[in-house]
């Protein structure tokens, strides 16, 4: 047992060794951290200038979109520790693309503790994948909310000096993320190049059905009163309680209906090249998402702690439905900004929540994605060139449909 002086002397051992640890650090990048943030910030203004945009200009108030989280605080990236052919793809993408993208490990359903099952889930009748990619999207929702309070205190108390942004790298190593908003996306997805403009389109859509005054001052371009933003999926109808839609005409991302692999209702209501945002019904799959950190409470209660009784994307469908009891506000688009990437090769490496033993094993000679025009995936060769122009259309007007997409 210590004696009492050296049980003090260790507490101040501890003390001194925490303040070294963190509090120097903090100082530090207050002090000197626009030394090292600014020409990153700056190397990527520049980079983004090569890539093709609908816009000359950027509208006010929505030039975080064009920053490398795409107007969030973080891009994370779902996806299991062995793909690393998915984390090769994922990476690249994000890099032309002047994104930055932080890999979460993806979970194994069998690795699930019984103890650790929500309410609801019978193992023996809930497949071991989908419930391990429910368990991948919670791990990922769950650092939305830890250590809330501290690390509110710590900002207030870091926030009224300059340099504030780059202290909070230091804080969330801290805390971990106590993030106001992210973006979550699965490993196998695609994008159009011309994202970034597509998703200035959806902000001012999305403030428009929060009925954002023009002149607000936000935290977020897209707004400060919505929960879910469903910008990736793989089907979707419109609401029968909410009949205000943003329509976008002549959008150059949006194919002719012919080459839609979904959306029935919007291409029966709405003519070609027709982008429509609204308030979410019940999308499925969940290529892309972000989340507000209310919303990222909401939803580890709905689907987590309340409990879970069913695949998470049609949970998550449910409760931005109102089935939630936490009047949760989603939005989304019609047609998608992100789906999944069908790479060129076996078929059998499509899908993580397949066995893929019962799977026929097939070839795909080129690869695909759906609803995409100018896919980033393959374009990869030409924007690795440094080309702006040129690029690929995966669906012309002047071309036939595709039998069934892929």
């Amino acid at each position: 047992m210590l004696a009492p002086k050296a049980l003090l002397s260790s507490r101040s051992a501890f003390i001194y060794c925490l303040a070294i640890g963190c509090i120097v650090p903090v100082i530090l990048l207050l002090r000197f951290g626009s030394v090292y943030y600014e020409p990153v910030v700056g190397l990527l203004k520049e980079q983004s200038k090569t890539l093709p945009s609908l816009r000359k200009t950027k509208p006010t108030g929505y030039g975080d979109i064009y920053n490398a989280t795409l107007g969030f605080e973080k891009i994370f990236v779902v996806s299991l520790p062995e793909r690393s052919d998915r984390r090769d793809g994922i990476s690249l993408q994000a890099g032309v693309s002047n994104m930055s993208v932080e890999f979460m490990d993806g979970r194994k359903g069998q690795d699930i503790a019984d103890k650790a099952l929500p309410d609801g889930v019978n193992r023996e009748k809930f497949p071991a994948n989908p419930l391990g990619c429910w368990r991948g999207h919670m791990d990922t929702i769950e650092r939305f909310v830890l250590y809330p309070l501290f690390s509110a205190v710590v900002r207030r108390i870091v926030n009224p000096y300059p340099y504030a942004r780059q202290a909070n790298v230091c804080i969330d190593s801290i805390v971990r993320e106590n993030l106001t908003s992210a973006l979550i996306m699965e490993d196998d997805v695609d994008w159009d190049i011309r994202l970034k403009s597509g998703l200035t389109d959806f902000a001012q859509g999305v403030r428009y059905l929060q009925g954002t005054p023009k002149d607000a001052v936000l935290e977020s371009p897209y707004g400060d009163d919505w929960d879910i933003l469903w910008i990736g999926h793989c089907g979707e109808s419109f609401p029968k309680d909410d009949d205000r839609v943003f329509e976008i005409k002549n959008d150059p991302l949006v194919p002719a209906k012919k080459h839609m692999s979904q959306y029935k209702d919007l291409k029966a209501r709405f003519p070609d090249h027709t982008r429509v945002i609204h308030k979410a019904k019940g999308p499925i799959c969940l290529f892309g998402y972000a989340l507000s950190q209310r919303g990222a409470q909401k939803l580890l209660w709905s689907i987590s702690v309340k409990g879970l009784h069913g695949f998470i994307d049609n949970e998550m469908a449910g409760v931005c439905a109102g089935n939630g009891q936490v009047n949760t506000k989603c939005y989304s688009s019609q047609p998608t900004y992100i789906r999944t990437h069908r790479a060129a090769g076996s078929t059998l490496k499509d899908s993580d929540n397949v066995d893929p033993h019962t799977l026929a094993n097939k070839v795909r000679e080129k690869g695909s994605t759906n609803d995409v025009r100018w896919s980033v995936r393959m374009n990869i060769a030409k924007l690795l060139r440094g080309e702006t122009s040129g690029f690929e259309d995966q669906f012309p007007d002047d071309a036939e449909p595709s039998a069934k997409p892929s």
